[in-house]
């Protein structure tokens, strides 16, 4: 089942015990630490901003961080052995991030 947000922003009560969003009372976490419902209440806006489920979004990042670092690695080499100059590793490598950003975005 995908999560369809909270109308509104989700807040944490002045106690740190509760946490509400468009007015409306979601969660307690009275018998918890106040951390927790800053932590739930940081997840829900989150998630509701960027359409991901936190540990979704960590992954994304994960995978572009590793499509970076794969891109460096290969311009790197591209341009040390002499097989492109840095213009064109450079074309190839804005053509491979092009495509990593568009495989992150669908």
């Amino acid at each position: 089942m995908k999560f369809k947000g909270t109308k509104g922003k989700a807040v944490v009560s002045e106690d740190g015990m509760e946490v509400f969003a468009g007015g409306n009372f979601i969660a307690n976490f009275s018998s918890g630490w106040p951390e927790d419902a800053k932590l739930f209440s940081n997840a829900l806006n989150t998630t509701n901003e960027c359409g991901m489920m936190p540990s979704e979004l960590l992954q994304s990042n994960k995978e572009l961080l590793e499509a970076l670092e794969v891109l460096y690695k290969h311009t790197k080499q591209w341009t040390d052995q002499g097989s492109y100059s840095e213009q064109e590793a450079f074309e190839l490598e804005l053509n491979q991030a092009q495509q990593a950003i568009k495989n992150a975005k669908s």
